[in-house]
């Protein structure tokens, strides 16, 4: 099958496309939080961003870290209908669920009362933290500060 469309893998999640007579399309599957020893950040990363003319994100970074945005994902992560998470679950892995939260730092009733991808959401980014990554450190949240800084559109 030709293509002119060619692409290379690079660093585990970073793809370059290319064709011809066009600036290369770089794709980069970011982690959303990190340490402290990921940076500095690969040559063939820095290079890439360098030369770009411009960079995309997933989601509006900026919008995400204000309170607006937490309140509101807070009041859509609610159970609306009075429902509790535990009726959903089998007792054993209620008890489990339970047992994760308080290590976590979120007791079961306040979890009860969330919907099921929420409630993975908070406990995931929980765990990520007690693990010693941080979501200030995200290769996403890194690239997405230095183009504000830099103003790269």
């Amino acid at each position: 099958m030709h293509s002119h469309c060619q692409q290379q893998k690079r660093n585990g999640l970073f793809w370059t496309a290319k064709l011809p007579e066009l600036p290369p399309l770089h794709f980069f599957g970011a982690l959303h939080f990190g340490t402290e020893q990921m940076y500095p950040l690969p040559q063939v990363l820095e290079d890439a961003y360098q030369t770009d003319n411009a960079i995309a994100f997933e989601t509006n970074l900026g919008e995400l870290s204000t309170p607006q945005f937490n309140a509101m994902m807070t009041d859509m992560g609610r159970q609306s209908d009075g429902s509790r998470l535990s009726q959903n679950l089998k007792p054993d892995t209620w008890k489990a669920l339970s047992a994760i939260s308080l290590r976590l730092g979120y007791s079961p009733e306040y979890i009860d009362t969330l919907q099921s991808w929420y409630c993975a959401s908070i406990l995931t980014s929980a765990a990520l933290k007690l693990a010693g990554l941080n979501s200030h450190l995200g290769i996403d949240g890194y690239i997405f500060q230095r183009s504000i800084i830099e103003q790269k559109p």
